[in-house]
């Protein structure tokens, strides 16, 4: 069970489910975690991501004549700015990367941030910003 406490009755409903099963037939032991709530990354940011992938790889098409899609561009920066940690299988190399669907709003800032500082940089893209960007980047 997971709970999002962000109400007295979800807190007195938590209450109720963990005596009943504290209490219960006493066959199981149960480990409970409390830990702050992040949110998961925003359909704004995800949006907000992909339209990025789609500039990159239209830009880059114009500027070098060479087509990668979105998707290519968008595995290419998991693995630049998400690899979690390297790990040795029999004597291969593999880096593990990350998914950006387990990222949390900030965490997911950052990634966007990142792939477009690389992308202004390094590729010399110039951005069109969306309606979606003030949203999708938290700026109110």
């Amino acid at each position: 069970m997971i709970y999002i406490l962000r109400s007295k009755e979800i807190t007195k409903n938590l209450i109720i489910d963990l005596n009943k099963i504290v209490y219960g037939d006493g066959r199981f032991v149960y480990q409970v975690e409390v830990k702050q709530h992040k949110a998961k990354r925003s359909l704004a940011q995800n949006k907000l991501m992909w339209e990025y992938l789609g500039q990159i790889s239209e830009s880059y098409y114009l500027t070098h004549g060479k087509s990668h899609s979105p998707e290519t561009w968008h595995t290419l920066f998991k693995q630049m700015f998400l690899t979690s940690e390297i790990v040795e299988i029999r004597g291969e190399i593999i880096k593990m990367v990350k998914t950006t669907t387990k990222l949390n709003v900030s965490a997911f800032t950052d990634y966007i941030q990142k792939i477009e500082a690389y992308a202004v940089t390094e590729l010399g893209v110039e951005f069109s910003l969306s309606d979606n960007y003030a949203l999708a980047m938290g700026i109110k």
